[in-house]
């Protein structure tokens, strides 16, 4: 996909920008209720199979579901948001504008890095982190948004998204003070996940899943998302 400025790009009326949140929300809390966050799985298939950037095959994502990390959750949202926006005349021309965000390009073993999708307007942004948020959340230009609480074993934590409102492609949107930028999803595969992982003897103690529940009712004391639907 070409790289297009922020000004160049069509701008949605009042309607149709709603339709694209709501569009990206049922497509995000879809996946939130049928796949998990999970650094382990990826981190053990590759250790158990030993696979390195000279034999990964495109389909590596395929055998992990529904445990994926935040790679394989935002090329997962994006290409279903991708496909939804195309089934709507009102939507289809911003199907391509759906991108991969992520805080570098080149990941190593000492580099963490952090991927999520984004539809990306001149006055705002509708962004997917499915590890840290269960519906599509907006942010303002020069606004700011703060993910749900996740509950860990070491109490809760708080990610912040800010539109930095810049018009430099590689500094629309930051994430905790870190800019994030677009990438192309063919190669962040080999740039991205596998040059991240780094060898061990035994589980390294930096990999963990993120579970999320349906109940039947709303829960008093946490964080929880309507959802209407059938999870597998």
């Amino acid at each position: 996909m070409g790289r297009h400025s922020i000004q160049s790009r069509p701008r949605p009326g009042l309607d149709t920008s709603a339709l694209l949140y709501q569009v990206a929300n049922e497509v995000t809390i879809s996946i939130a209720a049928n796949l998990k966050f999970s650094s382990f799985h990826i981190w053990d298939k590759v250790e158990r199979l030993g696979i390195n950037n000279s034999n990964v095959q495109d389909d590596f994502w395929d055998d992990l579901f529904p445990y994926l990390d935040c790679l394989g959750l935002a090329l997962h949202a994006q290409r279903s948001l991708r496909e939804a926006l195309s089934q709507k005349p009102e939507t289809a021309q911003y199907a391509d504008l759906v991108q991969l965000m992520t805080n570098t390009k080149m990941a190593s073993q000492t580099l963490r890095f952090h991927s999520f999708v984004a539809l990306c307007f001149h006055e705002y942004c509708i962004a997917i982190d499915l590890p840290y948020h269960a519906s599509a959340f907006e942010v303002k230009l020069e606004g700011s948004f703060t993910c749900e609480e996740v509950v860990s074993l070491h109490g809760k934590t708080l990610h912040m998204y800010h539109n930095v409102g810049c018009v430099d492609w590689s500094r629309k949107l930051t994430m905790d003070r870190i800019p994030f930028s677009e990438m192309d999803s063919g190669a962040a595969l080999r740039q991205l996940a596998i040059p991240s992982l780094t060898p061990s003897i035994g589980t390294p103690q930096n990999k963990y899943v993120i579970v999320r529940s349906l109940l039947d009712s709303k829960p008093e004391h946490l964080v929880s998302t309507p959802f209407q639907g059938s999870a597998s």
